[in-house]
């Protein structure tokens, strides 16, 4: 389970090396996994952008915890892309970014999604929105957003996730989701509904095509 850490990027030494443990470098390595998909690679960069509270980085984990989170959000976000690409990245292209926008866009929608509770099957939503809002960032010309946008995550999940994910197994549950348990589902209603969604909506509509 997650606990805190002392420094903004916690780190564990295994045979000689350094490797960061923290929440963040685990949202970082997701997204740049979710954004390799769509051919864009992306390096983290060290700095925390303006108006991002680098203590809700400080979330830590130990390297055999890291490792099999990491892979288990890493198999979780390539099925859904596999099931979902098309229709979510016609609904996130329909949302209008700038830099000004960018930040109070994505928390509302990531508000919306929440907005009846907090599931697992919702978070990794949030998660692979969160990627696709960064993939978009970069079609619009906006390609260092996506910096910022790996922060917001953190301090989203922080802020408004933690204590949810903490009573309920930390976040080495997400190791039992990803073993074959998606469901597809209600597809149907992704084709006919994508075209009329607005900012406002777009959370709460995502909520009907999450993991079960």
């Amino acid at each position: 389970m997650a606990t805190n850490g002392s420094s903004n990027v916690s780190e564990v030494r295994t045979n000689g090396h350094r490797m960061e443990s923290s929440l963040q470098s685990i949202v970082n390595e997701f997204l740049s996994s979710q954004l390799a998909l769509k051919g864009y690679n992306w390096t983290p960069e060290e700095v925390v952008p303006n108006g991002v509270n680098s203590d809700s980085h400080n979330q830590s984990f130990n390297l055999s915890e890291r490792t099999k989170i990491v892979d288990a959000l890493k198999t979780l976000g390539h099925k859904y892309v596999n099931l979902y690409e098309e229709q979510l990245a016609a609904m996130c292209e329909r949302l209008e970014l700038s830099p000004s926008t960018a930040m109070t866009t994505f928390n509302s929608v990531s508000n919306e999604l929440f907005i009846e509770g907090i599931k697992w099957h919702h978070i990794i939503t949030f998660l692979v929105f969160s990627a696709e809002f960064a993939f978009n960032c970069v079609q619009n010309g906006f390609p260092n957003l996506v910096n910022e946008v790996s922060h917001w995550i953190t301090t989203y999940v922080t802020q408004h996730l933690h204590p949810w994910i903490r009573d309920n197994g930390g976040w080495e549950s997400v190791i039992e989701l990803s073993d074959d348990k998606v469901v597809a589902g209600q597809k149907k209603l992704l084709y006919g509904a994508a075209g009329a969604l607005g900012v406002l909506t777009l959370g709460l509509f995502l909520r009907n095509f999450s993991f079960k």
